[in-house]
């Protein structure tokens, strides 16, 4: 990532205003020297590393709890800064994607009453709703399901996805000021000689 000039806007905690931009290109931004961009497969959850110039007036902008949207490859990104330190005259940051921030609120016991479907389980375990539902293979498949003690919500999500035979991964649509507009999560069908699962298949690509 470091290599291709990317345009970051720095969000403020609530996500209400940009603070600095973060741009290799322009001389009046932040400038940085390393980012390092880590995509998991399961979710499609993202890690983003950061080491910048800690000296510029905007600087300080930049710490725990702010958000970090950009646009990537043609995806979009909207992180949350978890680590901000200071070494020497640089600071590094980490960063994680909304979903990985899911691993940080818990969930308890539950037990369905009936067969429901995916989408009225989700609404027990994001009772904030903080993510919106895209792709649905599955919204006709009903099942009673149950869990016993305390998981993440995260955590929550996949073991849903796994009894519904099923994988999500999480998509992130951002507005034109850089804010947050939408947290989506996608639901496939599990891969399988029938159903392609997450991902495109590329097997007829060299």
């Amino acid at each position: 990532m470091t290599t291709e000039n990317v345009r970051i806007a720095v969000r403020d905690a609530q996500d209400s205003q940009t603070l600095a931009f973060m741009d290799n290109s322009a001389p009046n931004a932040i400038h940085f020297d390393q980012a390092d961009l880590t995509r998991f497969y399961e979710g499609d959850s993202t890690v983003l590393q950061m080491r910048f110039n800690k000296k510029h007036d905007r600087a300080n902008a930049i710490r725990e709890g702010s958000k970090l949207a950009f646009i990537y490859k043609g995806k979009d990104y909207w992180l949350n800064i978890i680590t901000a330190k200071d070494v020497s005259h640089q600071r590094e940051l980490m960063a994680f994607s909304l979903s990985l921030e899911l691993n940080k609120e818990k969930v308890g016991f539950y037990a369905a009453n009936t067969a429901m479907a995916f989408v009225e389980y989700l609404k027990s375990i994001d009772f904030e709703q903080t993510l919106t539902i895209g792709i649905n293979e599955i919204a006709d498949k009903k099942l009673k399901l149950d869990w016993d003690g305390d998981q993440s919500k995260l955590g929550r999500l996949y073991s849903l996805a796994n009894k519904f035979d099923a994988e999500i991964s999480f998509e992130t649509i951002l507005n034109d000021d850089y804010s947050l507009k939408q947290q989506i999560i996608n639901i496939y069908k599990k891969h399988d000689e029938s159903n392609q699962g997450i991902g495109q298949d590329k097997t007829a690509t060299t």
